[in-house]
């Protein structure tokens, strides 16, 4: 079980460090970098969720998977409307399929609330690591 949960965080901070590289050094791809912070989300919640409620399979939708994961750890309803944020943003990225511009605020606000939820899956799972950097193979883009 730590193996999946470790892969999962793994995965969710490469999604994380994708998203930096295309917000400030390929910022033509500044809608692709929304919907990787998404795709981190998603990754922190997958592990969070296999964490809290091992037996469970796999969840797709988002708000499922949230109000799954609040039913064993209510605080983690403080996050909700944050999540929405980002994913507003990924998915107006994927529907009309054109680049819009966003200002220095949103993308550091969707990075910080990517961090913000791993930092506090992390301390829940008793996760020690800051960053999976080594595992990566490479640093974490010094967020």
């Amino acid at each position: 079980m730590k193996e999946k949960i470790l892969e999962l965080l793994t995965k969710g901070d490469y999604h994380l460090k994708e998203a930096k590289s295309k917000f400030w050094i390929r910022q033509t791809e500044q809608c692709d970098g929304t919907c990787s912070c998404c795709k981190a989300i998603k990754k922190y919640l997958e592990a969070y969720k296999h964490y809290l409620l091992p037996g469970l399979s796999p969840i797709d939708d988002f708000h499922v998977m949230i109000r799954a994961i609040v039913q064993r750890d209510p605080e983690f309803q403080q996050f909700y409307d944050k999540i929405f944020e980002v994913k507003c943003f990924a998915e107006e990225a994927k529907r009309k399929k054109e680049n819009f511009f966003l200002y220095d605020d949103e993308k550091n606000n969707a990075i910080n609330i990517s961090l913000e939820i791993r930092k506090y899956i992390a301390g829940k799972i008793h996760f020690e690591q800051q960053f999976l950097s080594e595992y990566l193979g490479t640093t974490f883009m010094a967020i």
